[in-house]
């Protein structure tokens, strides 16, 4: 998932260790666009190792999946605003 959202994230390189941001932006986009391929419920979303499994099962593979479809979940996810706190 690195990898495919390289033009999303606007990097040329994923071998090295990216912005916390960034990584959460792939991790958590990953999971819904994962969800959304597979049409699963919110509940499947909870329990990553069995998006994944029923996501390779329907594709045969991580390589088959359709990255551009979970790309566009990546590119629209939005981390949470980080809160002010007073000191």
């Amino acid at each position: 998932m690195r990898n495919n959202s390289r033009f999303v994230l606007q990097i040329t390189c994923t071998d090295e260790k990216l912005p916390h941001n960034a990584e959460i932006k792939i991790q958590n986009g990953g999971i819904k666009g994962l969800a959304k391929i597979i049409n699963s419920a919110d509940d499947t979303e909870n329990d990553i190792f069995r998006l994944i499994n029923t996501a390779v099962k329907r594709y045969d593979s991580m390589e088959n999946l359709p990255y551009q479809e979970i790309v566009r979940e990546i590119s629209s996810y939005q981390s949470r605003r980080r809160r002010k706190t007073d000191n």
